[in-house]
C-alpha cells in the first residue's frame, strides 16, 4: 500500500471520525486507572482486533486472525492523563492527594472529576474540587468531595473538547491525540503484523512501559520496529519550524535510535511524507523499548498539553495518522531484523 495515494482517504476519516476523537479526549482515565478509555478503544476495534489487558501494565490489540509471535511492527502511545489519586480523609469532605503533570496552582479554579480506580463505567464519575490549605510551614493541595474515597479515588480535569475547522482544544491532547493517530493508522494499513499498543501510564511511572516492554522481548520473536508517538509541547520542543509531526531523535538528553531514524527520515522523504526532526527537553516512553526492537519517537507538538484546555491542530493529527502509517509501510518492507 502507498500510504500517498491515500492521503485523501485519511483525511476523510479524520473528518468523518471526529466524535471518536471527541469521546476519548474528554474520558477521564488517569494513573493505571484506564478501563474507561480502553472499553471505548476496544468498542471501537472489536470487530477488527483482538485484545490483551494486563492490569497496571497496558492493552495490546492485534488483528484477528493473527498471533504475536507474527508482530513485526508496534504503534505504541501511552492512555493517562495528568491528574491525582487520593489519599487520607483528612476530617469532613476533605482529602490529602498525591499529584502529578503540573504544579497545584495548575488544579484549582478549574472544574474537576473524579471516578474509582476500578471502574469502567463514564457513568460513575463525579465532582471533585480541589483547594490550597496553608499549615504555617507549607501548602498542601487537597481534595474536596462528598464521594471520594482514600486510595480510590483518582482524578483530573472535567472539560469537554471543541473541534472547529482549524483546532482541537480540551484536555488529555497529550495523549490522546496520537492515540487517535494510531487507531487510525493501524486500520488504514489493515497489516496482520502490525499490533496496537497502549501503555496505562507515563506521566506518573515507566513500570507500566517497562512491563510491556518485557511482555514484548518474551513474546513477539519478530518483532523489529517499535513507534512510539507522544504530544510534547511545542515549547519543550528544540529546532522545528513546523508544527507538523516530527521524528525525535534524542528526549532529554538520550538518542533515540538516531542512524535508525535518520534512515526512515530519508525514506519517508524519498515518499513526499511531510514532517519535521527534533529533539525535546522532555523525555517519553520510548527509551524503555530500545532495548527490545528499533525504536523511533514521533512527536506530534501541543500547545498548553498539561493544562486544562491544550490545544492542537487538526492537520497536525491528519499528519500524524499518515506518519505512522509511512513508517510502519517502509519498516515492513524492509528486511532487516531486530536486534
Amino acid at each position: 500500500m502507498n500510504c500517498m495515494r491515500h492521503a485523501s482517504f485519511i483525511i476523510m476519516i479524520c473528518m468523518t471520525d471526529m466524535d471518536f476523537l471527541k469521546q476519548i479526549t474528554e474520558v477521564p482515565s488517569v494513573g493505571t486507572a484506564c478501563l474507561p478509555i480502553i472499553r471505548i478503544i476496544e468498542n471501537r476495534l472489536f470487530k477488527t482486533h483482538s485484545s490483551r489487558i494486563v492490569e497496571d501494565g497496558f492493552c495490546l490489540f492485534i488483528g484477528k486472525g493473527s498471533s504475536l509471535s507474527r508482530i513485526k511492527i508496534l504503534i505504541v502511545c501511552h492512555l493517562d492523563e495528568i491528574g491525582g489519586y487520593v489519599t487520607a480523609h483528612m476530617g469532613g469532605d476533605k482529602f490529602g492527594t498525591e499529584y502529578w503533570g503540573n504544579t497545584a496552582d495548575v488544579f484549582l479554579n478549574t472544574r474537576l472529576a473524579g471516578f474509582d480506580y476500578l471502574s469502567g463505567d463514564v457513568k460513575s464519575v463525579f465532582p471533585v474540587s480541589s483547594i490550597i490549605e496553608n499549615n504555617g510551614t507549607r501548602e498542601t493541595l487537597l481534595i474536596t468531595g462528598k464521594e471520594c474515597r482514600p486510595f480510590r479515588t483518582v482524578w483530573t480535569f472535567d472539560e469537554k473538547t471543541g473541534i472547529d475547522s482549524e483546532w482541537v482544544e480540551g484536555k488529555a491532547i497529550d495523549p490522546r491525540a496520537t492515540v487517535y493517530a494510531a487507531i487510525q493508522a493501524a486500520c488504514l494499513l489493515k497489516e496482520k503484523t502490525v499490533g496496537l499498543l497502549f501503555v496505562m501510564a507515563e506521566e506518573c511511572s515507566v513500570i507500566p512501559a517497562r512491563k510491556a516492554a518485557v511482555f514484548c522481548q518474551k513474546h513477539m520473536k519478530n518483532l523489529s520496529v517499535v513507534i512510539n508517538a507522544d504530544v510534547p509541547d511545542i515549547g519543550k520542543m528544540r529546532g522545528i519550524e513546523t508544527e507538523l509531526p516530527c521524528i525525535r531523535l534524542m528526549e532529554k538528553g538520550s538518542f533515540i535510535d538516531p542512524f535508525f531514524g535518520l534512515s526512515i527520515a530519508d525514506a519517508l522523504t524519498a515518499k513526499n511524507l511531510k514532517f519535521g526532526l527534533t529533539y525535546s527537553m522532555s523525555a517519553s516512553q520510548t527509551i524503555h523499548f530500545s532495548p527490545v526492537a528499533k525504536t523511533v519517537s514521533i512527536a506530534l507538538p501541543g500547545y498548553s498539553t498539561h493544562r486544562p484546555r491544550g490545544r492542537i491542530r487538526k492537520q497536525s493529527i491528519e499528519s500524524c495518522i499518515e506518519l505512522c502509517a509511512g513508517i510502519a509501510e517502509i519498516c515492513l518492507k524492509r528486511t532487516s531484523k531486530k536486534y
